[in-house]
């Protein structure tokens, strides 16, 4: 199938904000099932040399365990991870506005809609440079090489020890999950069957 014929309609931030707590003491996020596409045993590799270099953050991984929780725990032992297990909408919402950093390690993804749901409330979000992701964040996200769990913890530690960088990252998410509404979702996916009939 040509170039010609292709269509791209992206998603949008749909997650309400709500007034939940979120936790108090400072936390690294990723949200999404435990499985291995997410590449989430070396973000807890990666973990594991920022708290060896002094990090006082804890990582918190939100999600399903759908295979890959055993492995996750014997990884991340003697080190403050959390694996959450499913939250709903309330808790995600606050997890999100809470962390200083959302970080996305997957190898794979048709999006990246966490990443959106992050930026919406301003939260910083460092993202793995594969497939849909630099799609998804644009120039608000900082990101990384997600098989190089190295170039991972340097991308943490650049962000959070960067205050200015920081604030930056928080007014382009909030641009960019503002600039994408469902009501042009549903305009653009009406426009392509339109165009499909019309053809």
């Amino acid at each position: 199938m040509g170039e010609e014929r292709l269509r791209v309609v992206r998603s949008a931030p749909a997650l309400p904000v709500g007034d939940e707590e979120p936790p108090s003491e400072p936390y690294l996020l990723a949200v999404g099932a435990l499985r291995p596409r997410k590449n989430l045993r070396r973000l807890v590799e990666a973990f594991r040399s920022l708290r060896a270099g002094g990090l006082p953050h804890r990582l918190v991984l939100a999600g399903p365990d759908l295979g890959e929780g055993a492995t996750l725990r014997a990884a991340a032992a003697g080190v403050p991870v959390e694996l959450s297990g499913p939250v709903g909408d309330r808790r995600l919402d606050a997890l999100m506005r809470g962390a200083d950093l959302l970080v996305h390690p997957s190898l794979y993804e048709g999006f990246g809609l966490a990443a959106l749901e992050a930026m919406a409330r301003g939260t910083p979000v460092a993202l793995a440079r594969a497939t849909a992701l630099p799609e998804a964040g644009g120039d608000a996200a900082a990101y990384f090489d997600p098989l190089d769990p190295a170039d991972l913890a340097a991308t943490i530690r650049r962000v959070l020890a960067d205050g200015e960088l920081r604030a930056g990252m928080a007014e382009r998410g909030r641009a960019r999950a503002a600039a994408l509404s469902w009501e042009a979702t549903a305009a653009a996916t009406a426009a392509v069957y339109r165009e499909a009939i019309e053809a």
